[in-house]
């Protein structure tokens, strides 16, 4: 995720960084901003999924394929969604279309 900041205040954000650079100019030509005091900034997404209980342990939901109910302790890198919980099977099923695996710990506090 891309976040574009006028003097230091977040504005808008945008998922590729093309997008970000349309939004600097527009904002630019629209005579709200200029070069100096406009920032594109890259920040990860925050991971949001649903968690729940294996036999005393915290897994996410796999999210790879929209039908897996599968619980996972594994994330991939997708490359517009950030991290995506998948589980070992649908990693597999994808063919290697998927990024980068992470192990994860939830904790719970």
């Amino acid at each position: 995720m891309y976040v574009i900041n006028v003097n230091g205040e977040e504005i808008d954000h945008v998922d590729t960084l093309a997008k970000a650079k349309r939004a600097r100019n527009t904002i630019i030509y629209g005579g709200i901003g200029t070069e100096d005091n406009i920032t594109i900034e890259k920040r990860k997404r925050d991971l949001v999924a649903t968690a729940f209980e294996v036999n005393g342990v915290m897994m996410l939901q796999c999210e790879w394929f929209a039908k897996c109910t599968n619980g996972t302790l594994q994330v991939v890198d997708h490359p517009i969604l950030g991290q995506v919980p998948a589980c070992k099977r649908c990693i597999g099923k994808s063919g290697g279309q998927v990024g980068r695996v992470h192990d994860i710990q939830i904790n719970v506090s």
